[in-house]
């Protein structure tokens, strides 16, 4: 995850009448494109955090009268381009079909949707910032956050470029062939605008006075975050709600599967046979679930805390040079407190000041942030900040000859023997605790896990509580419309890979494990 720019907060310092003349009158009926560039939302619903549960929410916002009428106009706007952090310029547009940073979902509220029933509705999503991004956004509207800034120059850009004629915030050029979702008995239709800048998302696209985050989304408890990301969060004033119980693995490249592979042979922990049978790095893998290295925790914790710094240290080995290319995530994200919990066991209390709270933890390995192609070195061991995990998985997988790559991703990100179909494109998961993540023996054949979640039932134990966050004093239709999304992560129609759920109604999904005190606590029945 990372910390793209969102459009959440800092209007409230902006006359919403200040632009408002810039907006072309909304016709009595309007239709899909009306919902774009004419017809100002009268609930703006802003929300982000983590994308591992995005799958959900699609899902929920696209489902027939759960937050929208399918009856009426209905559409969804993304954005094509990625903003490079702290720029304000736009990278190359991504390819067709890729979502950018932000997301929105605009139509009318359905029946059961409270004081937003039947009003103009607009949820925008941002999936691309980290799951702290969020948290901070929500608990500290005023403060100078690179965002929050962001948002202030361009709305006041805007401003002084409305020329009271209209703006169309996608041109009707930009919609594409309608989307249509197959729901059970109904076929839901919407088109989607393509909006080449974060602008519109900017504007605030709404004439209620609530454009604050009103959920935020989080990989584990606010204050489990890496120290000094989140300062200013109680439970109280913000209350966190469990959703679902997300797996994390280690991912590493073909070439150092290979020789974990050697290593657990020479330990006596694999038959010599997984040294010939086991054939990986090409556009296909053949593996078997027997042979699947385990990696044991002190030896991964040795490389992210930087007192193991070369491939002999690592693998136990004599005269490997070879250097190791570790790529994590900045500290604003969820999946890499997740890792410095697991790995580094970090004491994270959230400080009263900036200043960061004094603890026994070892430090953890860092690389240079927002910087590509570029990393710190610890002896032979480089380390890459990276923003996405598809950019973790890219430097994992993509490790040079000489090279061992590896890295932390959450499960969602699945796993498949065919390169060209695996969210991994060849690097592969290894064991945590002789428990693998995706893949069983079943009547001596090997069977991958699609879901990656049997072995979170099964106790695999990189395993964390998801969180929802709102403010204790979310009302009115915003707090409808949290509390049902809420609901719906508990209890999702999709499928999620690589989560767990707490609350669902199909049991299969559900699991038997929690971590009831936070996710420094053991897993427990």
């Amino acid at each position: 995850m990372t910390f793209k720019f969102i459009p959440a907060l800092g209007l409230g310092l902006y006359s919403i009448a200040g632009f408002a003349g810039t907006i072309a009158s909304c016709p009595t009926v309007p239709v899909a494109a009306d919902l774009v560039n004419r017809c100002t939302p009268e609930v703006t619903f802003y929300m982000g955090g983590t994308s591992a549960q995005l799958p959900a929410l699609i899902k929920a916002l696209t489902t027939p009268g759960f937050i929208f009428d399918e009856s009426r106009p209905f559409v969804k706007v993304r954005d094509v381009a990625l903003s490079l952090s702290g720029s304000g310029s736009y990278t190359t547009a991504l390819p067709p079909g890729v979502d950018g940073n932000t997301i929105a979902f605009i139509g009318y509220g359905a029946f059961g949707t409270g004081e937003a029933a039947g009003k103009r509705v607009a949820i925008i999503y941002n999936q691309a910032n980290g799951s702290f991004a969020a948290v901070n956004q929500m608990t500290q509207p005023s403060a100078a956050l690179e965002e929050n800034t962001t948002l202030r120059l361009t709305t006041r850009d805007q401003q002084k470029a409305g020329t009271g004629k209209g703006v169309e915030a996608c041109p009707p050029s930009s919609v594409v062939t309608d989307e249509v979702l197959a729901q059970p008995g109904v076929r839901l239709g919407y088109k989607t605008f393509l909006c080449d800048t974060e602008d519109p998302f900017a504007l605030g696209w709404g004439g209620d006075k609530s454009k604050a985050m009103a959920l935020a989304l989080t990989d584990v408890r606010p204050s489990e975050a890496v120290p000094d990301v989140v300062s200013k969060w109680s439970n109280k004033t913000f209350p966190a709600v469990p959703t679902a119980m997300q797996g994390f693995g280690v991912i590493v490249s073909p070439a150092l599967y290979t020789k974990l592979i050697a290593k657990e042979v020479a330990a006596g922990n694999l038959p010599s046979s997984c040294l010939s049978s086991e054939t990986v790095g090409g556009s296909t893998d053949t593996i078997h679930a027997f042979c699947q290295p385990n990696l044991p925790t002190a030896d991964y914790s040795g490389l992210v805390t930087g007192s193991v710094t070369t491939a002999d240290g690592f693998l136990a080995t004599s005269g490997d040079s070879s250097r190791i290319v570790l790529a994590r995530l900045a500290d604003i994200s969820g999946t890499q407190a997740a890792s410095n919990i697991f790995f580094a066991n970090q004491e994270n209390t959230a400080p009263k000041k900036s200043k960061r709270a004094t603890d026994a933890a070892p430090t953890v390995v860092a690389g240079v942030p927002g910087t590509p192609g570029l990393s710190k070195a610890y002896g032979d061991l480089n380390v890459f900040e990276k923003n996405t995990a598809e950019e973790v998985i890219a430097a994992v997988s993509g490790a040079a000859v000489g090279s061992y790559g590896i890295g932390v991703v959450s499960l969602v990100n699945r796993y498949n023997t065919d390169k060209a179909k695996s969210d991994l494109k060849g690097a592969l998961f290894v064991k945590l605790g002789g428990i693998s993540p995706n893949m069983v023996e079943i009547a001596g054949t090997t069977v991958v896990d699609a879901t990656a979640r049997d072995a979170i039932i099964a106790g695999y134990p990189m395993t964390y509580a998801m969180q929802a966050i709102t403010s204790a004093k979310l009302a009115g239709a915003h707090a409808t419309l949290a509390a049902k999304l809420i609901t719906e992560l508990q209890n999702p129609v999709a499928d999620v890979p690589g989560i767990a759920n707490i609350g669902s109604s199909n049991t299969a999904r559900n699991t038997p494990f929690v971590r009831a005190n936070g996710n420094y606590s053991p897993l427990s029945r």
